[in-house]
């Protein structure tokens, strides 16, 4: 959504959560998200220390930065949403290419991506594909 400049602050993102289904179930069963009371300072103090670190986690990750109260997406952020790619792996793939890399190197970064690691593994496949470099 920052990327589609649909959220441009901290406050449209705050707006914006409170039109999801995520912010129902948060009224629903407060106690699930470990919100202590559904009184609206309470409600607003969750919904913007939730905003504040997924925030400071785009920005960790190199997907964010914040001028002036606005929020923009950089080259990673943009890539991460095109090719629908998690912040972890862009911050992963940040720390772990290095210029003069081999092929092999490269491609172990790249398995060692999110993304695989959320792939279900059929029975004895972890075993099969098992290998030393």
């Amino acid at each position: 959504e920052i990327v589609s400049a649909t959220l441009q602050t901290k406050q449209a993102a705050l707006d914006y959560l409170t039109w999801t289904y995520f912010f129902r179930r948060l009224l629903r069963n407060p106690t699930y998200y470990n919100l202590e009371g559904l009184e609206p300072e309470q409600l607003n103090g969750f919904l913007s220390s939730l905003i504040e670190r997924v925030i400071y986690e785009l920005e960790s990750a190199a997907c964010v930065l914040q001028r002036e109260n606005m929020l923009m997406p950089t080259f990673l952020g943009r890539i991460a949403s095109f090719y629908y790619l998690s912040h972890r792996t862009m911050k992963q793939l940040l720390d772990d290419l290095t210029e003069g890399m081999s092929t092999s190197e490269v491609l172990v970064a790249i398995a060692d991506s999110y993304e695989f690691d959320q792939q279900p593994v059929r029975h004895n496949e972890d075993k099969y594909n098992e290998c030393v470099i």
